[in-house]
């Protein structure tokens, strides 16, 4: 199967053993390679940084394109080097790639052909359920962020919808509709923004210009900011689209029933702006290869 014009987006901050191996899942645990790999990198350690490169160099049947900040500027601002690769319309699919997912066997082969099915939805992630961020010591802090600068926690985390299944080729996936996504997704391009008109494109960017300022040495991060935006405008374009009915359909599915990618560590902070992090669980029977994460 031929897939249109695919970027991944990846943004570094050390943690070197869990990016060398969420490059390696992410990658190569997938027979669809993407046209172009983005490597945002927040002034990581010098051994860090020696990696990206040689990680370039040894694979350059890949088109990787690495760029180092000169000093760290926090998750937020290093977010937004990749504000030009959105604005551009050469992509179909982009995927945003936290480095401290471990990524299964043929994630994207599924998650693409499950978010082709379900047409209303722009956007695939991991579960990212409102019963995990109430137990996140950083929820409160995030939703507080958000409403300073726009008035509302613009990642919706409160609002989930029924969960349902849907039949694939991979068998019935039991999936989640919410306006709320974790920091790593997949997005359609072409379907989020063609159905935008040009004042809700500029409103998005707005969105996402406030989302990157820095505010008392804090910014609006990870969820709050792209998918925080993504949630606002397709929830406005569904309610237009079945006449401000109820709908039970938003921006991002969440697959419920298994997981594409494992969150190893540390919430995907990759900046300053949380130097504490948070350690995830692993699940339970998680393989110790990596290779034998699959479905």
């Amino acid at each position: 199967m031929k897939y249109d014009k695919i970027c991944f987006i990846y943004f570094t901050y050390n943690r070197l053993n869990i990016l060398k191996e969420s490059l390696r899942t992410s990658i190569f645990n997938t027979e669809i390679k993407p046209d172009d790999i983005f490597i945002f990198d927040d002034c990581s350690d010098i051994e860090v940084q020696k990696f990206l490169l040689d990680f370039k160099d040894k694979n350059k049947q890949l088109n990787i394109h690495i760029k180092i900040n000169k000093q760290n500027s926090g998750y937020a601002a290093n977010y937004r080097n990749c504000f030009d690769i959105l604005k551009s319309n050469q992509y179909k699919y982009i995927f945003f790639l936290e480095t401290d997912y471990i990524w299964r066997k043929n994630y994207l082969e599924e998650s693409i052909e499950i978010l082709e099915i379900e047409k209303d939805s722009v956007g695939i992630c991991g579960s990212s359920f409102k019963e995990f961020y109430e137990k996140n010591k950083w929820y409160e802090w995030f939703k507080k962020v958000s409403i300073d600068q726009f008035g509302r926690d613009v990642s919706n985390r409160d609002m989930l919808y029924s969960s349902t299944k849907i039949l694939s080729k991979y068998g019935d996936i039991k999936i989640q509709y919410g306006t709320h996504c974790c920091g790593t997704f997949l997005l359609h391009w072409e379907r989020f923004f063609k159905s935008l008109n040009d004042e809700q494109i500029k409103y998005f960017w707005s969105i996402l210009d406030r989302a990157s300022e820095i505010k008392n040495s804090k910014s609006v991060i990870n969820d709050g900011m792209i998918t925080g935006g993504i949630s606002i405008l397709w929830d406005d374009f569904l309610q237009k689209k079945y006449n401000e009915k109820k709908f039970i359909k938003s921006a991002f599915i969440d697959i419920i029933d298994y997981v594409i990618g494992v969150h190893i560590e540390g919430g995907g902070i990759n900046g300053s702006d949380n130097t504490e992090g948070m350690t995830r669980y692993m699940p339970p029977n998680f393989p110790q290869d990596f290779n034998n994460f699959k479905r």
